[in-house]
């Protein structure tokens, strides 16, 4: 597992990386200027993150400064992910992370063959009704644009959205209300699964971070 600091956009702590990840982008479909690469193996048993022998788990991710509860910031980023293998595991793409429970608030995963948020309140289960969903091959194989905001804490809320980059479409929006994190919060983007056989390699690239 290895971690990074230098020449990172405001507003970014670091990237934490168990895969292969390059500064600039090969792939031609990534309309993204600030770019980089990220790449993970299909090999269920390499690249994983040790903190977790229990339970297998290969990660990329760039994760933002930590945010006091009350606190609200604007966060904007593009991403491109290939077609690649889903199943019921875990497979974050963006996480809103409590930092003292050390668990997540809210996602979005690559899972059972759909893009979909997942919202970890026990106050707003399955979304308050049903979560965003789109197909997986609506998401993959076109730069995304991601556009977060929160208010942090016990009394919190969000507005995300995900469109295409390109032509505007809006691809999947998510408006909760209420616990958003702890006494302080951070975000997370990038590509972090849990391994299992048969799965396939992940070829992404993430950038044009911004914190408004």
């Amino acid at each position: 597992m290895e971690y990074g600091h230098a020449n990172l956009a405001s507003g970014l702590k670091e990237w934490q990386s168990s895969g292969i990840l390059r500064q600039g982008c090969s792939d031609p479909l990534a309309k993204i200027k600030s770019c980089y690469d990220l790449s993970l193996t299909s090999n269920p048993s390499q690249q994983l993150d040790p903190g977790f022998p229990s339970s297998p788990r290969q990660r990329i991710e760039f994760r933002t400064n930590s945010q006091k509860a009350g606190s609200t910031a604007s966060y904007t980023w593009k991403q491109t992910l290939q077609p690649t293998s889903t199943s019921t595991h875990f497979f974050h793409l963006m996480q809103v992370f409590d930092e003292p429970d050390g668990t997540p608030v809210m996602t979005l995963d690559a899972v059972n063959g759909n893009a979909r948020i997942v919202d970890y309140s026990p106050q707003r289960q399955n979304c308050g009704g049903g979560c965003p969903t789109i197909p997986i091959s609506q998401y993959t194989g076109i730069t995304t644009l991601h556009s977060l905001r929160v208010t942090f804490g016990a009394n919190g809320s969000a507005v995300y959205t995900v469109s295409n980059a390109v032509t505007g479409k809006q691809l999947l929006s998510y408006k909760p209300k209420g616990y958003m994190g702890g006494s302080s919060s951070y975000v997370k983007f990038g590509v972090y699964r849990s391994t299992y056989p048969g799965q396939s390699d992940v070829s992404s690239s993430v950038g044009d971070f911004a914190l408004q």
